[in-house]
């Protein structure tokens, strides 16, 4: 049991340390097109259309899949006004 949390320790404190260097690295990796808004619409654009493939020729819209979210929120935390 000690060396089990032991272990755990030395894990966190890993990554604790490399936390720092994952985000210097990761900033680093970013340029300018990963800012670009048309980058981005192109890559849901691109998303959505691997979805219409996999889904059979649907694609979703953005406001059907947050209601579907809000429906999965909903079913699990029901808010006490609802009746």
């Amino acid at each position: 049991m000690l060396e089990f949390i032991l272990d755990l320790i030395r894990r966190h404190i890993f990554i604790a340390m490399a936390l720092p260097f994952a985000i210097v690295l990761t900033g680093h990796l970013l340029t300018a097109h990963d800012f670009n808004d048309e980058n981005a619409v192109s890559q849901i654009a691109t998303l959505m259309h691997k979805q219409d493939e996999n889904s059979g020729g649907r694609v979703q819209s953005f406001t059907q899949i947050a209601n579907q979210m809000n429906d999965k929120i909903h079913s699990i935390m029901p808010l006490a006004n609802d009746d």
